[in-house]
């Protein structure tokens, strides 16, 4: 199941750099859980070349995220944010007015930005 979930992911992040027919048999395969009958069906192919192109897109999502990263970027950027939020968080209950608003206006501009 957490492989699923990480090959989802990695179609979230990369899947326009696939081919239409690669993305298609992808997302039918992984998001819409269809089997590899029913894409060949619905395609007219062999459900070997639907087993084929899916394995053929899923080494390129792989390679496309050890080559760029972004899908592992974000994460870590996105566990900062998280930090950043609940620092800011329990400096806006500070005793100091000044304190607190300056935390608030931290937690507004850091809610922009997600």
């Amino acid at each position: 199941m957490e492989d699923k979930i990480y090959t989802s992911r990695l179609s979230d992040f990369y899947k326009d750099l696939l081919t239409e027919k690669q993305r298609e048999y992808f997302l039918s395969y992984v998001n819409d859980d269809l089997s590899l009958s029913e894409i060949a069906d619905i395609s007219g192919i062999s459900r070997q070349g639907v087993w084929d192109t899916i394995k053929k897109a899923s080494k390129m999502l792989n390679d496309f995220e050890s080559k760029v990263g972004y899908m592992q970027y974000y994460d870590k950027v996105s566990s900062a944010l998280d930090a950043a939020q609940a620092h800011l968080t329990e400096l806006s209950e500070h005793k100091d007015s000044s304190v607190s608003e300056c935390a608030k206006r931290a937690i507004d501009a850091l809610s922009s930005i997600r």
